[in-house]
């Protein structure tokens, strides 16, 4: 019961170990995120997070065989997903998969895509299509180029 409260406290510092932790304490459909302490989301109506925790797990190991394809950071990846993911959770789901970019696509899988040659935010070191030269010089997405203005 200890360890468990204690992955749950933790899980927001060290999602990924805890998640692991979890999986080997409860099973495979184990998450941090159930118990974790409660949350605000923009989200209008009550949504079903296990096609994202399952796509997020999928994401991960798709990312763990592209790193022998050279993708070494995952911020250096974009992820097109299948519409069957809830659309509620686009604006979330490159900070829930740890990468730059995530769009839908019509076909039923997921693929990864290297963003390795796109501007890099100097900032957050996201590579999402905001990622533009501003007047300060600076290399920045939009949302830290607000941040820091």
């Amino acid at each position: 019961v200890i360890l468990d409260v204690l992955v749950r406290l933790l899980s927001p510092i060290l999602p990924h170990t805890c998640d692991e932790v979890m999986e080997s304490l409860h099973g495979p459909n184990a998450t941090t995120i159930q118990g974790a302490p409660a949350l605000k989301f923009n989200y209008t109506t009550a949504v079903d997070w296990q096609p994202v925790l399952q796509a997020r797990r999928h994401v991960l190991k798709l990312l763990e065989d592209a790193k022998v394809k050279g993708i070494e950071n995952s911020l250096d990846a974009g992820v097109k997903v299948p519409h069957s993911i809830p659309s509620e959770f686009l604006t979330d789901l490159a900070d829930l998969f740890g990468v730059s970019r995530v769009e839908f696509h019509d076909s039923d899988s997921f693929e990864i895509t290297d963003l390795q040659n796109e501007l890099r935010c100097e900032r957050s070191w996201k590579r999402d299509a905001t990622v533009a030269e501003r007047d300060n010089g600076a290399i920045l997405s939009e949302r830290d180029y607000n941040a820091i203005k």
